[in-house]
C-alpha cells in the first residue's frame, strides 16, 4: 500500500519500502513515515519486498528493513536489492545490539542501523540521514 506524497519539508516525496514480519511494527512505522510526508510501501517479508522492488511501477529510494525475518532476511534482501538497484538506500532496524547485528551480517560502518525500540523522532532522523547518504539514481 502506498501512502503519503509530499516530503517532510514540502519537497517531492521519497518512497520508502518498510519491511518487517511483525505487523504492528510495520504498520506503526509506515503510519509515522506517511504522517511526515513520505510515500510508503509496506511488505511483510523479504520475498514480498523483492517482488515490489522488481515491479517497475515502484521507484524505491530507501528500504527500511528488519534484520531478522523468516525466509529472506533483511541482510539478504539488502544485498539482492542493491545488486539490482545500486542506488537504493538501506536502513536496517533491529532489536539486537550492534555486536549482535554484526553477527547477522549488518556492516554498521557502511550501513545505517536503527535500534529498536526507537522514538518517532529517531525514526524520522535515521530515514533522513539514510536518504542523504544513499546514492541517488
Amino acid at each position: 500500500m502506498v501512502q503519503g506524497r509530499i516530503g517532510p519539508k514540502g519537497e517531492a516525496s521519497s518512497t520508502i519500502l518498510v519491511v518487517d514480519d511483525e505487523e504492528n511494527v510495520r504498520d506503526a512505522v509506515a503510519r509515522i513515515l506517511a504522517r511526515v510526508g513520505y510515500a510508503v510501501i509496506s511488505a511483510s517479508s523479504g520475498e514480498e519486498a523483492l517482488g515490489l522492488l522488481r515491479d517497475t511501477q515502484n521507484r524505491i529510494d530507501l528500504i527500511l528493513t528488519d534484520v531478522v525475518m523468516t525466509g529472506l532476511n533483511g541482510v539478504e534482501l539488502a544485498a539482492l536489492a542493491q545488486r539490482e538497484n545500486p542506488g537504493v538506500g538501506i536502513l536496517f532496524m533491529s532489536g539486537f545490539t550492534e555486536s549482535e547485528a554484526l553477527r547477522h551480517g549488518v556492516q554498521t560502518r557502511s550501513m545505517h542501523l536503527l535500534r529498536k525500540p526507537f522514538t518517532m523522532s529517531e525514526l524520522v532522523q535515521a530515514v533522513q540521514e539514510s536518504l542523504r547518504g544513499s546514492t541517488k539514481r
